[in-house]
Formats: structure tokens, C-alpha cells, sequence
């Protein structure tokens, strides 16, 4: 699912490949920000669904949770450590 692209002290990124679908897992530790680079899908949190298409950018507050992707997309993940 996903490849770390970077990581020091400070912060992971990571790329992201949902083929389908995939869960996220959350943490309460750290927001998550999500980068859409290409292709489209949905991200299913607490009820909630959003569109996801190329170039849109999300901000997930730290939460104990899995959110639930589908779709066909790649993108890159980041978060604090």
C-alpha cells in the first residue's frame, strides 16, 4: 500500500497506492495529510465520504481510527513522528 519516500525526526512521508480499495490507519498522535497525484476514489471516515481526484490535498486530525480509500489513486501521506 504504501512506500516511505522520506523520513527523519520530524516527519514520515509516504507514497500511497490504493488499487481498489485500502483501509488508513489513524493515530491520535499525528494529523495525517493526504496529496492526490493521480487517478480519483473516496475516503470513508466516522460516516463521512469525500471525492478524491488529482490535486486535492486533505487534512485528517490525529484520531484513533481507520479510514476506508477506494478507488484507483496515488498519493502521497505525511504525519508527524
Amino acid at each position: 500500500m504504501a512506500n516511505i519516500l522520506a523520513r527523519c525526526k520530524y516527519f514520515t512521508a509516504e507514497k500511497l497506492d490504493c488499487q481498489s480499495s485500502a483501509h488508513l490507519r489513524l493515530s491520535d498522535d499525528s494529523f495525517r495529510s493526504l496529496i492526490i497525484l493521480s487517478g480519483s476514489g473516496t475516503i470513508e471516515l466516522a460516516g463521512e465520504v469525500l471525492e478524491l481526484v488529482k490535486g486535492d490535498s486533505i487534512f485528517i486530525p490525529a484520531q484513533k481510527a481507520t479510514a476506508l480509500l477506494k478507488g484507483n489513486f496515488e498519493g502521497i501521506i505525511s504525519y508527524i513522528e
